[in-house]
Formats: C-alpha cells, sequence, structure tokens
C-alpha cells in the first residue's frame, strides 16, 4: 500500500471513530418541560459503593444499599444516613424497591435471584422469600436497577448492558411468583450506554444511565423517551459532574434524589 493510501486509510478511520464518538455522546432527547435545579449534594460518610435508592411513602424516608459488603442504609430526606445494617442473604446489593408496608425487594445481580423481605423500624431484616429470575453469565451483565408499579403489579427490572434492556414481570398478589409479561408499545430498548437504575412514580418510568450521564423519563405505553436530567457540569446548576449515578427516586413533592458511586447523594428540586 503506498503512503498516500495509508494516509487516507487513517483519515478514514479517524473520521469513523469520531462520527461514533460524537453520536453516543451527543444523543438527543426531548427535553423534559420541568427544570430542576441541584439543591444538595453530599456524601455519605464511611460508606462506599453507593448503590441504588427507594421511597418509603409511609415512612417518608429514603433506604439505599451498598452493594459489597451487601448493607442496607436508612436516610432522611435531606440525605443524612440514619442506619445501617447488613443483609446477609445478598452478596451484590445493586437494586431495592420498597414494595408495601414494611415489605422490600431486591435482586442480587450475581445470582439474579429476586428476594422479598422485611424491615422492621428497628432495621431488623426478615427474609420472606425469593424467586430466581434469568441468569447471565457475564459479570456487570445483571439487572442493575428495579422499579414497581404498584397498581398492576408490575415489577420493572433492568439489564445493564450487553444488551441493557427494561424486563417486566407481574407478580402474583403474595408475592409467591412472578410471570413475565410484554407491554405493547412498550420501548423496552433504550438509546444510552447502560442502565443503572430505575424508579417508577406519577405513572412514568424513569432510566438512569451512568455511561450516558443521563436520567429519561417514559409512560409505560409510550414510545419515546423525554430527558430529565443531564448529570453533567453545567446542567441543573451543577460544578461538576455526578461520578457514578447507580440509583434514583423521585418523591411526591417532585424532587429527584440520585445516589452516586461511591457515597453521594444529590437532591434536584423542580423550579418550573
Amino acid at each position: 500500500m503506498s503512503h498516500r493510501n495509508k494516509c487516507v486509510v487513517i483519515l478514514f478511520s479517524v473520521l469513523i471513530v469520531f462520527f461514533f464518538y460524537a453520536y453516543f455522546n451527543n444523543r438527543y432527547y426531548e427535553k423534559s418541560a420541568t427544570i430542576y435545579q441541584i439543591d444538595f449534594l453530599q456524601q455519605l460518610s464511611g460508606i462506599e459503593n453507593l448503590s441504588s435508592l427507594t421511597f418509603h411513602r409511609e415512612q417518608k424516608l429514603l433506604y439505599a444499599t451498598q452493594n459489597r459488603p451487601a448493607t442496607l442504609l436508612k436516610l432522611n430526606l435531606k440525605g443524612e444516613l440514619l442506619h445501617s445494617v447488613p443483609v446477609p442473604f445478598l452478596s451484590d446489593a445493586e437494586t431495592i424497591e420498597h414494595i408495601c408496608g414494611n415489605i422490600f425487594a431486591a435482586i442480587d445481580e450475581s445470582t439474579s435471584e429476586l428476594f422479598f423481605f422485611s424491615v422492621s423500624d428497628d432495621m431488623t431484616i426478615t427474609l420472606r422469600n425469593s424467586i430466581p429470575l434469568q441468569k447471565f453469565n457475564k459479570k456487570n451483565q445483571g439487572f442493575e436497577g428495579i422499579a414497581w408499579n404498584s397498581g398492576e403489579k408490575f415489577l420493572y427490572a433492568a439489564k445493564e448492558r450487553k444488551p441493557h434492556i427494561v424486563f417486566t414481570w407481574q407478580l402474583s398478589q403474595n408475592l409467591f411468583s412472578a410471570t413475565p409479561v410484554q407491554l405493547p408499545k412498550f420501548p423496552y430498548q433504550v438509546d444510552v450506554d447502560d442502565i443503572s437504575a430505575l424508579d417508577y412514580s406519577d405513572g412514568k418510568l424513569l432510566v438512569l444511565s451512568d455511561e450516558s450521564g443521563v436520567l429519561l423519563e417514559t409512560e409505560h405505553t409510550g414510545k419515546t423517551y423525554i430527558e430529565v436530567l443531564r448529570l453533567k457540569q453545567g446542567n441543573h446548576g451543577l460544578t461538576e459532574d455526578i461520578p457514578q449515578p447507580e440509583g434514583v427516586v423521585r418523591t411526591p413533592d417532585g424532587s429527584i434524589y440520585i445516589a452516586s458511586e461511591p457515597n453521594l447523594i444529590a437532591r434536584f428540586r423542580p423550579v418550573q
């Protein structure tokens, strides 16, 4: 190959790389009509590997997990840690979801087993039952986030990557069985680099992507995703990137909480 041809090939390769970089880092999503502003961003002292978030409506408290060692955390709405206890039956606690009363759900990413357990006011954890779900062989390609639609008894679970996709099960009334559901027109494939967390609230499913640095929203019968947050410096009053967003929950007042590894909690408030 002549020197000129080599230069052409190299230039062509550089253009291809640039095209894919520009495409995957500048995806366009329709923007949410609601504008959010950062309210606080603070560290949880002594915590590492912060991985998920859920909201307990009756208690008006947040619960989160530390994935390794598997630990359940209780926080107030100011993001302050109130209590933490180990979760002995989980080896990789990447998810947590409040179901009802004192019952919570979590999926162990390493085994794809769905656990239901109760948590008392003093944080005593009692295993209730478990359901095996679809297993994935490779590390960091399992279930990374879950969300609960209590009205229809749907549990959504996100496979993190390769491919990143949202699964849905309908749970029995007693939570002892899970039936796969394929909802018509539901956009199970999401145009992001990965999925790190889910939340269901106000009839909308929130989808958080760590690698894309965005929080998207869709109706569960919709076909498109709306950008709610872009978690990069310069957006929503952020003076720095949210480094590794791994958990999300929206509370009834419209505030959105983001949990980020290693130990950050952020709250965004709607201003419009």
